[in-house]
């Protein structure tokens, strides 16, 4: 088995410890996964996120026009928050 020190390679560490806790599939470990998020993106710049994750964005901005342009129709695959659903995604954009 191999040890992770988390203060010689921080990152591979925390990456480690978030994809186990993915792997444990229990209500604490998803709660954990959740903060775990939560801090790490509360870290990011936007223009750091825009570059990360445009083929996510830009899927996402697809099938929000899609969505818009086609009312009734449930394209969306995923939503930005988990806690907001397009219903209420599309009053807050009025």
């Amino acid at each position: 088995m191999t040890y992770l020190n988390p203060e010689k390679d921080p990152n591979k560490w925390l990456e480690a410890v978030l994809l186990d806790l993915l792997k444990q599939d229990t209500p604490e470990s998803k709660q954990l996964l959740k903060e775990g998020i939560q801090a790490l993106i509360s870290w990011f710049e936007p223009g750091l996120i825009d570059d990360l994750f445009a083929p996510w964005i830009d899927q996402y901005m697809d099938e929000l026009a899609d969505y818009q342009n086609n009312r009734g129709i449930d394209v969306l695959t995923y939503s930005p928050a988990d806690h907001l659903d397009i219903s209420q995604q599309s009053n807050t954009e009025s």
